[in-house]
């Protein structure tokens, strides 16, 4: 599956366009197969007009399947997960500036195998995204629509000028049929009341939405007692409403998905579990004409509620999964007998008590077993107990890391009975990919790898935040671009000249800290009281104040391991800085860095031992040299600990092709080697193969050398 990241102007059928041609296979590039496109972005400027059409694009991708039938020539022939807006902070590409904005905006969205559409919009705008697109391994395409094709197009999509698309967003009608027209807000009626946030997307930290279709692979739920379940209107994904006793039955119908499986906790039924799920939905449904009578006390209840989705779910057929549960519980007796079904409470008995562990890993079990890489899973937790679901969600967030398989969580908060009212999943796959990546991220500051830390995420979520959490964003971002800064120059070996940098990243953090505390004090209230009208107000942003939080305090935790305090504002002198910066890398697992460093740091400790203060030493100088050659020279263990770890580095450091190794280049076969060649004593040279230098070779010379390094002494001394 892949992704289309399409360019586009004030005429949204050309996104349309674009899609059915590289669905299809026909579009202007060298070779032309059909691509599987499952996820699209468009790429846009703020300009009004422009961020309307792009919303009428988004809305005519959903409603391809809403109106168009199967074999219709206008239908998209791939299914179209999620299309999301990419916004840029630009009206137009009237600078420089603009244009780089475009060209960063594409650039974030493509991936390996990714499709990038050059049509829509100005040529300004093809040439950022060209320039953005050559050199990745996916394909640019550009779409050619005749012009009486492209005029009718824009004819008949002018008739939504008369439709307020939030309404048309919220609830795509059948067939689009107008929707009533709403007068347009005022501008901050407008700020208050759009419960979606400004440039909503599809994107990572705000997925699915109104307008997306979530298409499923595999769709996986986990069985509850359906005995005094009611019907309940499901506002499903794809912006429609699905009425069902039962979740999965309604996100069934909306995702449409090739496989389905239900986890059944040990505890719902006496026996036969699998068996008596699939006799009490269809008794519950009335499928085949079956009645469910419950036995409550003294009395027997038709618990009957015919359901056409129900049905259609047990005609789709489903895999079924017994899953272990701890606790105490009385499980039904399901009684099937002449077309009635009997379901009476068990007595009480005590289940063993599994640990959490064992729940969770069969749980895990099952869900990969549907997590091909690059298929789509769907997970339903609106139903089930609160151990099942908490191991799912936790099973489930491996997935995409393990499996390589796109995950969607989904559950429908059903309170009570809600009656007519409709009641909306809520999209959690957001907040599962936030916390895997945080989890992820984190590795960046305890393991010193910058290329880790969540750089695009919370470029993401700044990107979809309003006005008033710019501020704070701002500060946060700042904190993370410098805790790159540091970690890289960590990382690549540059720690004497880092006091600096550091510094500087201390002083900024309690700022950032304190705008994060007094922004979630004012905004995200949590106390003794409800805050509705806040609530409401956020709702529809990205979960970021976790991932500001994890980055402010993530880095401060790292400049304290460095022996700075950003509270205290205590600083160590720039050769404790650089000692703890030493010993960091050879307790995160580089010791191959810390050697290389510390081989120079100590000839310039045992300089500052032994040299006037106050003048500059040149490296390399006299004086530089002096001590060098002592260390080379000297038989104490001070001298030996240097010759090993001057030899290791160079070895290491030269990708062992080195004069340290007696290397030699060896070419057999026509291919290259890399050997060590040995003179003889009779004028023989001695070809053998190198062997791998092992990690604790190469710890043990570089602790003996921080230990040197701590330890004032000159190069004379034992």
């Amino acid at each position: 599956m892949a992704r289309l990241v399409a360019t586009m102007g004030t005429s949204p059928g050309v996104v349309y366009e674009a899609l059915l041609s590289v669905c299809r296979g026909r579009y202007d590039a060298p070779y032309s197969p059909a691509v599987p496109v499952d996820t699209v972005v468009i790429v846009h400027t703020s300009a009004p007009g422009v961020v309307r059409a792009a919303r009428i694009a988004r809305l005519l991708v959903h409603c391809s399947y809403t109106v168009f039938p199967e074999g219709d020539s206008r239908r998209l022939p791939c299914r179209v997960a999620s299309t999301g807006l990419a916004p840029v902070e630009a009206a137009d590409i009237d600078s420089r500036r603009a244009y780089e904005l475009y060209h960063e905006a594409v650039s974030r969205h493509i991936g390996p195998g990714d499709v990038v559409d050059v049509t829509g919009g100005r040529a300004s705008m093809a040439v950022a995204a060209a320039r953005a697109a050559i050199g990745q391994p996916g394909t640019m395409v550009t779409t050619i629509v005749p012009q009486d094709a492209c005029q009718a197009a824009a004819a008949a999509l002018n008739v939504l000028r008369n439709y307020d698309l939030d309404t048309v967003l919220e609830r795509p009608p059948r067939g689009l049929q107008r929707a009533q027209r709403v007068p347009r807000p005022s501008r901050g009626a407008e700020k208050a009341g759009d419960r979606r946030g400004p440039g909503h997307s599809a994107l990572p930290l705000a997925p699915g939405g109104a307008g997306s279709v979530a298409v499923c692979d595999a769709l996986v739920w986990i069985a509850g007692d359906v005995t005094g379940y009611s019907l309940v209107n499901y506002a499903t994904p794809d912006g429609r409403l699905h009425t069902s006793f039962v979740s999965a039955a309604a996100l069934a119908e909306a995702t449409q998905p090739g496989r389905l499986a239900v986890i059944v906790p040990e505890t719902l039924f006496e026996d036969n579990h699998c068996d008596s799920y699939r006799l009490l939905l269809e008794a519950k449904a009335g499928a085949g004409g079956r009645r469910l009578l419950v036995q409550r006390g003294r009395e027997t209840v038709d618990a009957t509620t015919r359901d056409e989705l129900a049905e259609k779910l047990l005609a789709r057929g489903f895999d079924c999964y017994v899953a272990p549960h701890p606790g105490v519980a009385a499980p039904l007796r399901v009684v099937g007998k002449s077309g009635e079904v009997l379901v009476a409470r068990g007595g009480r008995r005590r289940y063993p008590g599994y640990s959490f562990h064992l729940v969770f890993s069969l749980v895990y079990t099952v869900l990969r077993r549907y997590a091909a890489r690059g298929s789509t899973v769907c997970l339903d937790l609106t139903h089930g107990s609160n151990v099942l679901v908490s191991a799912a969600l936790l099973a489930a967030s491996l997935l995409p890391i393990v499996h390589g398989a796109r995950l969607r969580v989904y559950a429908a908060p059903v309170l009570g009975r809600p009656g007519d009212d409709p009641v909306e999943f809520l999209d959690m796959t957001g907040s599962a990919a936030l916390v895997r990546e945080i989890a992820a991220g984190a590795a960046a500051w305890s393991m010193l790898d910058e290329r880790l830390l969540p750089l695009d995420l919370l470029h993401e979520a700044g990107r979809q935040l309003g006005p008033r959490h710019r501020e704070v964003y701002g500060k946060a971002a700042s904190v993370l671009r410098m805790a790159e800064a540091l970690l890289w120059g960590i990382r690549s070996g540059q720690a004497p000249i880092l006091r600096g940098t550091a510094r500087r990243l201390a002083e900024r953090l309690p700022e950032a800290r304190d705008s994060l505390d007094s922004l979630i004090e004012k905004e995200y209230p949590v106390d003794e009281n409800p805050h509705t009208e806040k609530w409401v107000e956020h709702s529809a942003a990205p979960p970021w104040v976790p991932l500001a939080d994890a980055v402010i305090i993530l880095t401060a935790e790292l400049l304290r391991r460095l022996g700075l305090d950003p509270e205290t504002r205590r600083e160590p002198s720039n050769q404790e800085l650089v000692e703890r910066i030493l010993q960091e890398m050879l307790d995160k697992g580089y010791p191959d860095r810390a050697l290389s460093v510390a081989r120079e740091w100590l000839v310039a400790t045992l300089l500052a031992n032994s040299h006037t203060r106050g003048t500059p030493v040149p490296v390399g100088g006299e004086e530089w040299q002096r001590i060098e050659q002592e260390l080379r020279r000297g038989d104490n263990q001070l001298a030996k600990a240097f010759e090993t770890a001057r030899q290791l580095r160079n070895r290491l450091m030269h990708g062992r092709i080195s004069k340290e190794e007696q290397a030699c280049i060896v070419v057999e076969n026509n291919d290259i080697h890399v050997k060590t060649c040995e003179p003889t004593k009779q004028g023989v040279t001695r070809i053998r193969e190198m062997s791998l230098i092992d990690r604790e070779t190469v710890e043990q010379a570089a602790h003996k050398l921080l230990e040197a390094i701590k330890t004032p002494r000159n190069t004379t001394s034992s």
